[in-house]
């Protein structure tokens, strides 16, 4: 592999004389970061820092960040981006000119006080509507219509609207059915015993679990008490399988039984 040969003056001067980058200068001679620092090293590595501060100093001036950073309320990465420079070197004149840093989290603050309401560009006055539950009439701001989301007008509205034949998982009244005889307390041990009495979904035991596992109809039926058909889970995993996706659960269990080869 043949070695490129770089003068180390035309480096320095390039970097130096021209007011190049770094970046630019491994552009410009296609070689990598260390090694152009180790020529300017090895000529004057000094020289540009204190040339460049002192350009950044006849910006920087006091009255200057009084204006952007005090009245204007800029921020100190913006205002070294429109001097060209770093974030450091400002926070470093504003220290060495005793202007106060402002406290971020009162700035912060400030600026979510003053985007709320009718301070915040997208804001829309309220239009009028009615309560899904009670129809009581009642204005609301036109995103939370738009989200598509039932508008009520307390938290009790809602609550009852999300009760029996409403409610999103309602299964036709099958949860008001009474148990039958044969399901009680000796099958429920029994089956919590051949599941080694912790979760089949989560592993968790009944001393994790607080209390007894609760032992699920897999098909949802009732009436359906054969060992095959029930399942030891804890109360969390019990409340999982009785929302959305319950043919996906059957398959589920169905599977993890006939695997284990759990009968009694």
């Amino acid at each position: 592999m043949k070695k490129i040969e770089i003068n180390q003056e035309e480096v320095y001067k390039f970097y130096i004389d021209s007011d190049n980058s770094i970046v630019k200068s491994v552009e410009k001679f296609n070689v990598s970061y260390s090694f152009i620092y180790k020529c300017l090293r090895a000529v004057d590595g000094k020289k540009r820092v204190y040339q460049s501060r002192d350009k950044y100093r006849k910006i920087a001036t006091r009255e200057f960040l009084i204006k952007e950073y005090s009245i204007n309320k800029k921020s100190s990465i913006k205002i070294s981006n429109d001097v060209g420079c770093t974030k450091t070197f400002i926070l470093e004149r504003l220290h060495e000119f005793n202007i106060p840093l402002r406290d971020v989290k009162q700035l912060n603050k400030d600026r979510g006080v003053f985007m709320r309401e009718e301070n915040h560009p997208g804001f829309k006055d309220k239009i009028k509507t009615k309560c899904v539950f009670c129809d009581k009439e009642m204005e609301v701001y036109p995103y939370k219509i738009k989200s598509g989301k039932n508008i009520f007008c307390s938290n009790k509205c809602k609550a009852k609207f999300r009760v029996g034949k409403l409610a999103a998982n309602w299964q036709g009244g099958l949860s008001f059915e009474k148990y039958p005889k044969e399901f009680n307390d000796t099958l429920k041990e029994q089956i919590r015993n051949r599941d080694n009495r912790v979760c089949q979904i989560c592993g968790k035991t009944e001393a994790e679990n607080g209390r007894k596992l609760d032992v699920h109809h897999i098909d949802y039926d009732k009436k359906n008490n054969d060992p095959n058909n029930l399942i030891s889970l804890c109360h969390v995993c019990h409340m999982k399988t009785n929302k959305k996706s319950r043919d996906c659960w059957k398959e589920y269990f169905f599977n993890l039984l006939s695997e284990n080869s759990k009968v009694l």
